[in-house]
């Protein structure tokens, strides 16, 4: 469970909506058997769950799971739904898959990843039905959301575990897309970018956990001795934005 505080000095929103989760109906053998195995699966019906207990909301957005013939992960503020494509899950699947050399391993690296883009997702839900400030590019500000919940709001150090699969992935991808000049005028940071700064969130919060970001070579020393204060003001920016939001 979240340890989320309480103030009764904030104003508190009206509690009268949901996530929802929703199947969309797929149009290929693909799409049903991904269909099949993501009901098994539970994992996003356990999120929502989640989500439901922790975050007060003021309408029902949607968690479709769906077949959207791109791999892709969104939120739609016209339908207040955060869309999962099962083409993408697909796409990150493969990925580990190859990465790993079928390790049976890769499963727990795609669904760790599969966590840190979810969560993304939710954090552009949050900022548009709560109508949140952001300082920076709203994407960046997404990756950030992640990261704490993986870091602040996630038990054990699975939440961990999610961010340095999700960062493993951003480096993977940097070093298959190369960086064409679209990266340039693209809503997100660089692939490159969002490894070092979810990396740094992630060691800022638990260095001794990911000691072995800065000892393998993966997080620079010159980098890493800034993470501490970098995830010290992001958290504290969080837990603040979102306070009344909470139940």
């Amino acid at each position: 469970s979240a340890n989320t505080g309480s103030s009764s000095s904030v104003q508190k929103i009206q509690d009268i909506g949901n996530f929802i989760v929703v199947y969309e109906e797929p149009s290929t053998a693909f799409g049903n058997d991904f269909e099949q195995n993501t009901r098994n699966w539970g994992y996003f019906e356990d999120q929502a769950q989640w989500l439901n207990s922790v975050f007060r909301l003021p309408y029902d957005v949607g968690i479709a799971l769906a077949e959207c013939g791109t791999a892709n992960a969104y939120y739609d503020h016209s339908q207040r739904a955060i869309f999962m494509c099962y083409e993408f899950i697909n796409e990150i699947d493969a990925l580990f898959y190859q990465h790993l050399n079928g390790d049976p391993g890769y499963i727990n690296e795609t669904n760790r990843v599969i966590e840190f883009i979810f969560y993304h997702e939710v954090g552009h839900a949050l900022i548009d039905v709560y109508e949140l400030p952001t300082t920076g590019p709203e994407e960046d500000a997404a990756d950030s959301f992640s990261s704490y919940i993986m870091a602040d709001l996630t038990s054990g150090t699975g939440g961990q575990d999610s961010i340095y699969s999700a960062a493993t992935w951003f480096w993977n991808e940097h070093y298959r897309q190369g960086v064409p000049n679209s990266a340039f005028w693209d809503t997100h940071s660089l692939n490159i970018q969002r490894y070092y700064n979810i990396s740094c969130f992630s060691y800022g919060s638990n260095p001794i956990y990911n000691q072995d970001l800065v000892d393998d070579g993966w997080l620079p020393p010159a980098r890493a001795m800034w993470c501490d204060k970098e995830y010290t003001q992001q958290k504290n920016s969080w837990f603040e934005i979102l306070q009344p939001f909470f139940k």
